[in-house]
């Protein structure tokens, strides 16, 4: 069924203030408009971005052991 979230993943509540997120889906409005054939939202850009800085903290942590 399409529209379906992955089986390994899971729902997490983000508080954002109001502007971060009326900027957040303007960013999402223009990508879309930019590069139709990606299908972005404000929760993919959201992921991506907490997904690379939980990456590259854990990179530092490594090195600092």
């Amino acid at each position: 069924m399409p529209n379906q979230p992955a089986k390994d993943s899971t729902t997490m509540l983000l508080r954002l203030p109001k502007k971060w997120k009326k900027r957040l889906h303007k960013v999402a409005v223009k990508l879309n408009e930019k590069y139709p054939e990606g299908n972005f939202s404000a929760s993919s850009i959201a992921r991506k971005a907490i997904i690379m800085r939980v990456e590259e903290l854990e990179k530092e942590f490594e090195k600092s052991q």
